[in-house]
């Protein structure tokens, strides 16, 4: 399997054809992945491509790309822009739960874009991997034959990230396949044309945004904490969710939220502080403080609009936090929710209550980045249901 190089590559898992997946920060052609990186310090992955990945890679010029699903741990609407678009501050973490991309050559110039979930997903330029495709062949003038096969992991309209994750894999893809040296800089700028969400996944796994998104500021923090993902079988519209908020700003929402906790007596998901955007600068300092504590730091202030849109997520969300005993919530614009636990089993034992109670999908993952013992097992995540 071809390995290609690209200028101020950013930590990237690359899943290689013997099924093994490893970090790469820059590999040069022709040389041995393995050779070419130091690989102190970085994550052993121990989960395997998906069958048509595997079949994939077991030919030559084959690269499989997995793109991270993120969380927001904050998210504040500071209020709407001149432009249409709300201004946002988000604390956003990657997580090990994975799109994969398989990037293959063609003979013609055709792109060729293939899922293995197709019933659900457009192969057109709706779908953002095609669109990130399209996008860089125009603005560098590019005409060359690629297959790219998609395997969704990563449910749709959860407020996790897929689809901006699979763009940016795109371009992170391609920069290499084609071997093109664009920096991480000029992908970031070229995924912004693309969706508001794709800039952070060039710079994972922790990041501050703002603007509408397309600011990424970076940021030092390990996680300790596991994370339960709660995966109800609901797409969230964002445009939705955005357009109920109206102009409405962070402190507006916050003392509406807050009047309805109130009124509910609801004491387990109020915040310790209700004060976005200083939100992020709470969850940075609580970072190493146990999971019960960390979680009540969180915030996303598209909570309330996300439930006019959803009733199901605000009559969900409740019983959750009941299962939990502890905050739990919306990632972006929903429809997943996750919580925060101190050990792998008390996230696994949440998740189980949550399937066997309210027949609802979870999976348990970590942040992207965060050092696992060989005795943790398996990192990547996968979905659990009850079937």
């Amino acid at each position: 399997m071809q390995r290609f190089s690209a200028a101020e590559l950013p930590i990237v898992p690359v899943a290689c054809s013997d099924g093994s997946v490893h970090w790469s920060e820059t590999c040069a052609r022709g040389q041995d992945l393995l050779d070419s990186v130091d690989w102190s310090g970085k994550i052993p992955i121990t989960t395997a491509p998906s069958a048509e990945c595997e079949n994939l890679a077991s030919g030559e010029n084959v690269m499989v790309l997995l793109a991270p699903a993120k969380i927001n741990l904050t998210l504040a609407v500071l209020g709407k822009r001149p432009d249409g678009f709300h201004e946002i501050e988000s604390l956003v973490a990657a997580v090990t739960l994975f799109d994969e991309l398989a990037f293959s050559g063609r003979a013609d110039s055709e792109l060729e874009l293939t899922c293995d979930d197709q019933g659900c997903l457009p192969l057109d330029s709706r779908n953002l991997v095609r669109r990130a495709a399209e996008v860089l062949a125009r603005r560098l003038d590019l005409s060359r034959g690629l297959t790219i096969h998609l395997s969704k992991r990563i449910p749709i309209g959860a407020g996790l990230g897929g689809g901006s994750s699979d763009a940016a894999a795109t371009l992170l893809g391609l920069n290499l396949w084609w071997d093109l040296g664009l920096s991480r800089s000029q992908l970031a700028g070229i995924g912004a044309e693309i969706g508001s969400d794709v800039p952070f996944f060039f710079y994972p796994p922790v990041a501050v945004v703002t603007g509408r998104g397309e600011r990424v500021r970076p940021v030092a923090i390990d996680l300790p904490s596991w994370i339960t993902l709660v995966l109800p079988e609901i797409s969230v519209s964002t445009a939705a969710v955005f357009a109920r908020l109206g102009g409405a700003s962070s402190q507006e929402l916050r003392v509406g939220a807050s009047a309805r906790r109130n009124r509910a007596g609801d004491e387990v998901s109020q915040p310790d502080e209700a004060a976005p955007p200083e939100s992020v600068e709470r969850v940075l300092a609580a970072a190493r403080q146990p999971g019960r504590r960390l979680a009540r730091a969180l915030t996303n202030d598209l909570e309330p609009a996300a439930f006019q849109v959803e009733p199901a997520l605000a009559s969900l969300h409740p019983k959750l936090e009941s299962l939990a005993d502890r905050p739990v919530r919306l990632s972006g614009s929903g429809s997943a929710l996750f919580t925060l636990f101190d050990s792998q089993q008390e996230a696994n034992d949440f998740g189980e209550r949550v399937r066997t109670c309210l027949s609802v999908p979870t999976c348990v993952v970590r942040m992207l980045g965060f050092q696992l013992s060989q005795a943790d097992g398996r990192l990547g995540g996968s979905l659990s249901s009850t079937n």
